[in-house]
């Protein structure tokens, strides 16, 4: 189910709706929900982590489904990639454990 309120929902109220079993993204000012992945998709996606997490080490780091807020068209923008590589560059390196 789309959670589409009469006005658009702000990166704010966004990120104070309650969470659930349900992860949303925020597009266009609606939160949507994020489709479940089916075996052949989850199975990439774990195969894509295991061959991207040994080259990011000491450049950034590479999550599966970690929400990030951006901008699209000047407007905010939360998508939840399947897989998500953010240099140190930009994030501040933390220890690894």
């Amino acid at each position: 189910m789309v959670h589409s309120p009469s006005k658009p929902l702000t990166l704010k109220d966004f990120l104070a709706l309650p969470e659930g079993e349900t992860a949303y993204e925020l597009v266009d000012g609606a939160a949507i929900p994020k489709v479940s992945p089916k075996f052949f998709h989850s199975t990439s996606q774990k195969n894509l982590l295991f061959l991207l997490d040994p080259w990011s080490r000491g450049q950034g780091r590479v999550m599966p489904e970690w929400a990030v807020v951006l901008k699209r068209n000047q407007e905010d923008w939360v998508p939840i990639p399947d897989l998500l590589y953010v240099s140190f560059d930009i994030l501040p390196v933390v220890n690894e454990r």
